[in-house]
């Protein structure tokens, strides 16, 4: 057996515990998993959308100030157009950016109807739940048929802060209930 000189050996636990040594937070696993369904109302049809979605970079720090007692929670939606109407072109709306702060044109937002902490694929996530009723977040240009053309999603804590960016078209009219359900997988 070979003893080591406690000054060295000290120096090797404080070489094996600096922070760079950690795991980068850039590699941390946060994933999102966003679920459309659209109900029409008059006919009972549902639609079924599931994604993933972006988690953006200031939900590592929004996540880092919970953990350590700030007082952030998410509290709503946000619904956005990106300033893009019904007729344009929408082939190519681009992706969420890691860097993402704000939605590009936000028009609605709604609290959550519930929340819930869960497990998906054996891992700690919490599950929240809006529900867009069909009188809701269209466009009242028309009387007739009211439609609106959505294209950004965001989940936004207490502070107005993004935590989840997720850019998908979906046109709402005043025949569909829209729920959607945005988990956050850690």
């Amino acid at each position: 057996m070979k003893l080591i000189p406690m000054n060295l050996l000290s120096n090797q636990i404080e070489r094996r515990w600096t922070v760079a040594n950690f795991r980068d937070l850039t590699t941390t696993k946060l994933d999102g998993i966003f679920e459309v369904y659209a109900r029409n109302v008059k006919t009972g049809k549902t639609e079924k959308i599931e994604e993933a979605n972006l988690v953006v970079a200031q939900a590592r720090t929004l996540m880092r100030d919970l953990v350590v007692g700030g007082n952030t929670s998410i509290t709503k939606i946000q619904i956005g157009d990106m300033n893009k109407s019904l007729g344009d072109d929408i082939s190519d709306l681009g992706d969420p950016s890691y860097g993402d702060t704000e939605l590009e044109n936000s028009f609605f937002d709604k609290a959550y109807a519930s929340r819930e902490a869960i497990t998906y694929d054996d891992r700690p996530a919490i599950k929240y739940k809006f529900v867009i009723e069909e009188d809701e977040a269209n466009d009242s240009d028309n009387d007739d048929y009211e439609r609106k053309l959505w294209c950004e999603y965001g989940l936004i804590n207490n502070d107005g802060k993004i935590w989840n960016r997720k850019i998908k078209p979906i046109i709402k009219d005043n025949e569909t209930e829209i729920t959607i359900y945005w988990t956050l997988i850690f």
